[in-house]
């Protein structure tokens, strides 16, 4: 056997067709990719980044999580970009393994991810705007 194996699809007749097609050996495809397994629950609202590289898996970050008030807004403004960052994701109830694939994105693209990720949420551009 080669290094690659394809399955064939055998064609039975109708005999009510008008044409019978004759069986190919082009390989099957499947008609839909086979689903990844969500880091969420069924139903979750996500918010997907695309990494630009294209070899990385697609980030989602939940939609819906309780928002933060004032004074919680207030605390992060005392705090690094960065430590904002890792609260909201914390904040959001992202799986530490989802955090841990932003953080592997270049310095640029995790700002244009979070910048997005909170256009999204009905926010500014920024934390707390």
């Amino acid at each position: 056997m080669g290094k690659t194996s394809a399955a064939k699809v055998l064609a039975v007749p109708d005999l009510e067709a008008e044409e019978v097609k004759e069986p190919t050996d082009a390989p099957v495809e499947d008609k839909e990719p086979p689903k990844r397994k969500s880091a969420y629950p069924e139903g979750t609202k996500l918010f997907s980044w695309t990494p630009k590289d294209g070899k990385a898996e697609i980030i989602e970050l939940p939609m819906d999580f309780i928002k933060p008030n004032k004074e919680w807004l207030w605390e992060q403004n005392q705090l690094p970009f960065l430590a904002q960052t890792w609260n909201w994701l914390d904040r959001a109830g992202t799986p530490k393994s989802v955090q841990r694939q932003c953080v592997q994105l270049p310095d640029d693209e995790y700002m244009d991810m979070f910048k997005a990720w909170f256009k999204a949420m009905g926010g500014g551009a920024t934390p707390g705007e």
